[in-house]
């Protein structure tokens, strides 16, 4: 609200203060970097948990990928 403020309401002046020189930053998908062994597991641990991650943790992470 500061910023929409600061450019008298004017939204596309507040928001071009808000992006980056050069445009967003787009940032990479990290399931990207997972193997197809690891999405599959995560997705077998978010119907078994839902959003419980600390759970998913325990049952699914090993001490090494920590």
């Amino acid at each position: 609200m500061d910023t929409l403020h600061k450019h008298s309401y004017d939204l596309s002046s507040a928001i071009s203060v808000l992006v980056p020189l050069g445009g967003p930053v787009l940032c990479r998908d990290e399931m990207e970097e997972w193997s197809a062994s690891e999405a599959s597991l995560f997705e077998e641990a978010l119907e078994k948990y839902g959003k419980d991650f600390n759970d998913i943790r325990q049952d699914f992470v090993t001490e090494m990928e920590i």
